[in-house]
């Protein structure tokens, strides 16, 4: 029997593991089309705020606005066109709102729309 704090590997909690319930949390970005949405989204912000390296730390709930003083209008302009040259479409003007850049995932679902 595993001892306390014992850890099983992926998907078993890594604390007292008494009951060896496993860690089946569900998100919204872990479906397929979810997780490609969530990749364009990292792979724009990797462009348009030329992170490099960085980029590969953010996840769907890194925020965006506020926390790269490089992310400004111009940075937004650049990600609506690497949306509309990615996924093949228009983005109009009225889509575009402050709630779409709060995070990497609010981002990621305004992508997602986008591929339906």
């Amino acid at each position: 029997m595993p001892g306390k704090g014992t850890k099983l590997g992926p998907g078993f909690a890594d604390k007292n593991i008494r009951d060896k319930t496993p860690d089946l949390h569900f998100h919204a970005h872990d479906t397929p089309i979810a997780m490609e949405s969530l990749n364009i989204a990292i792979d724009l912000l990797r462009n348009a705020l030329q992170l490099g390296a960085r980029a590969d730390q953010l996840t769907a709930d890194s925020p965006l606005m506020g926390a790269f003083p490089e992310f400004n209008s111009l940075t937004v302009v650049g990600i609506v066109a690497g949306i509309e040259e990615t996924l093949g479409c228009e983005v109009g003007d009225t889509e575009i709102s402050e709630e779409i850049f709060q995070t990497v995932g609010s981002l990621a679902d305004f992508i997602q729309t986008k591929m339906a």
